[in-house]
């Protein structure tokens, strides 16, 4: 259904994301190429048709915490539970003891996915992305 491969600058680059993501709707490869010089990220593609669903991984701030990023396709919402496995897997797999994820703050989908993957509400940020919406960080309790 879905394979897993290390993260290359090219796939985030070239990724189809959804809509709600805007902040990646332009040119994303200086983004991209400082994602996969961390070393800590994973593609997710379908098997079928290599299409890629999913991009994300771990950006450690120091060695006791790391912030998650993601990018989704608008595909990736048909692939939900494989996807959902393989991130719980990776998350199972830090060390840090703060893990934590930014999500904007009227995207529903994305809060579910929070939880299911364990994390829970932490603050609201105002004023968080670069249009002025507000965000909410979320944080995995260990």
């Amino acid at each position: 259904m879905i394979t897993v491969e290390v993260f290359e600058a090219e796939h985030l680059a070239r990724m189809e994301v959804q809509a709600v993501q805007a902040e990646l709707a332009g040119d994303r490869w200086a983004m991209a190429q400082m994602l996969a010089a961390t070393g800590r990220c994973f593609t997710i593609r379908a098997k079928a048709d290599g299409h890629i669903l999913f991009c994300g991984g771990a950006l450690q701030m120091h060695a006791h915490h790391a912030t998650l990023w993601s990018a989704l396709s608008p595909q990736a919402a048909d692939y939900g539970k494989p996807i959902t496995r393989r991130v719980l897997a990776y998350i199972g797999k830090l060390e840090h003891r703060r893990v934590d994820a930014v999500v904007r703050l009227y995207h529903d989908a994305a809060h579910r996915w929070m939880a299911a993957l364990g994390f829970r509400p932490e603050s609201t940020l105002g004023d968080y992305f670069e249009n002025g919406e507000d965000a909410m960080i979320y944080r995995l309790v260990r």
